[in-house]
């Protein structure tokens, strides 16, 4: 004979099956709804990291470098950073010494924002109608 288990308030009780069963064969539309919902429960779990995972990887902005050389012949780096959910755009230019220059765009304020070479000051000023057609 089968033993089955019941949880009374103070300890577990053996109690016999019905017809010799188990107790949970009983009642298998209960095991099936536990089953689903445990299934569910994993799966959206599942989804949920897997587009967390996809949202926290996907690029909020996009880099462009180019190396060029000047009139002289002598080559320096550009780039090119595009931001667009913040609407900025960054514009570095970096010369064979590795002095760098950097002009930032920012379209939501209509601000740009110029920092020379070894210089520790910004020059900020309005953004003109043409400055938006460029950037």
């Amino acid at each position: 004979m089968v033993r089955c288990w019941k949880r009374s308030e103070e300890r577990l009780e053996e109690e016999r099956c019905m017809n010799g069963a188990p107790v949970w064969s009983q009642c298998p539309h209960k095991v099936f709804w536990l089953s689903l919902s445990a299934l569910l429960l994993l799966l959206t779990v599942a989804f949920l990291g897997s587009m967390g995972h996809l949202w926290m990887s996907w690029p909020r902005s996009q880099m462009v470098r180019i190396s060029a050389p000047d009139q002289n012949g002598v080559l320096f780096n550009q780039s090119a950073v595009v931001d667009q959910f913040n609407d900025l755009v960054t514009f570095s230019v970096t010369s064979p010494v590795n002095q760098t220059s950097t002009v930032l765009f920012d379209v939501k304020q209509g601000l740009i924002c110029y920092k020379p070479v070894d210089q520790d000051v910004c020059f900020l000023q309005i953004m003109e109608r043409s400055d938006y057609d460029n950037v």
